[in-house]
C-alpha cells in the first residue's frame, strides 16, 4: 500500500510538470524561437515590435546575461531598457554629420558591441558606422590635401604679385628712361641744328668777299 501510495505521487508530479511545461509552451508567443529569462508581461512590447524600425531591422536578442538580475521583473525593465536604447542608437547613426567627432562614432559602435552581447544583431548599424568611419578618414585626408593645396595656390599667387609689382616698377622705370630718351634726342637734335648753323656760318665767313 506504501509503495502504490508513492508511486501514486511520483505520478501525480510528472503530470503536474508535464503540464507545467505545456502550459509554457502554450503561453510562448508563436513568433519566440528562445526561452528568454523572463517573461513579456508589460504591455510596451506590443508597441516596441509593432513599430517599423522593428519590421526593417527584425531583432531576437536572447537577453541571457540577464539572468544575474535575482527578479524578473527587473529582467524584463532592463530588456524594455535595450530594446528602446537599440531603437535609439538607429537614430542616432542615421543622425550622424559629417563634422562629428570621432568620438562619437567610437561610443556609438562600444554601445552597439554592448547591446550585441544580448543577442542583437547589430551588423546592419555597426557596418554602416564602419563605413562612415572610413569616410570621415577620407575626409580628413582630402580637407589636409586641400589645405595643402590652397596653400600653394597663396604662396604661387604672392609670387605673381610681386612678379606683377616688378614688371609695373619696371614699366614704370621704362616710361621715365622713354622720356628721359625723348628729351636727350630732342637735345642732340638741337645740337645737330647749331653744328649745321656753325658749319654755313663758318663756310660764309670763310668764302665772304674782301
Amino acid at each position: 500500500m506504501q509503495e502504490n501510495s508513492e508511486d501514486n505521487n511520483r505520478k501525480r508530479k510528472r503530470e503536474e510538470n508535464l503540464g507545467c511545461v505545456a502550459s509554457v509552451e502554450q503561453d510562448k508567443p508563436k513568433d519566440t524561437t528562445m526561452v528568454l529569462p523572463f517573461e513579456k508581461k508589460l504591455r510596451i512590447w506590443e508597441t516596441l515590435e509593432s513599430m517599423e524600425v522593428f519590421k526593417t531591422v527584425p531583432q531576437s536578442p536572447h537577453f541571457s546575461p540577464l539572468l544575474v538580475e535575482s527578479r524578473e521583473d527587473s529582467r524584463e525593465m532592463s530588456a524594455v531598457g535595450m530594446m528602446l536604447t537599440f531603437f535609439g542608437l538607429l537614430d542616432e547613426v542615421k543622425a550622424l554629420q559629417h563634422n562629428d567627432p570621432i568620438s562619437f562614432f567610437i561610443s556609438l559602435t562600444n554601445s552597439f558591441a554592448e547591446l550585441e552581447k544580448h543577442g542583437f544583431n547589430v551588423k546592419a548599424p555597426q557596418s554602416r558606422i564602419n563605413k562612415l568611419l572610413s569616410l570621415r578618414d577620407r575626409q580628413s585626408k582630402k580637407t589636409e590635401e586641400l589645405k595643402d593645396a590652397e596653400k600653394v595656390t597663396a604662396e604661387k599667387e604672392s609670387v605673381k604679385a610681386e612678379n606683377k609689382r616688378k614688371i609695373l616698377e619696371l614699366q614704370r622705370l621704362n616710361e621715365e628712361m622713354d622720356k628721359e630718351i625723348a628729351q636727350s634726342k630732342s637735345c642732340a637734335a638741337k645740337i645737330v641744328q647749331q653744328l649745321d648753323d656753325v658749319k654755313l656760318e663758318f663756310l660764309a665767313t670763310a668764302s665772304a668777299p674782301w
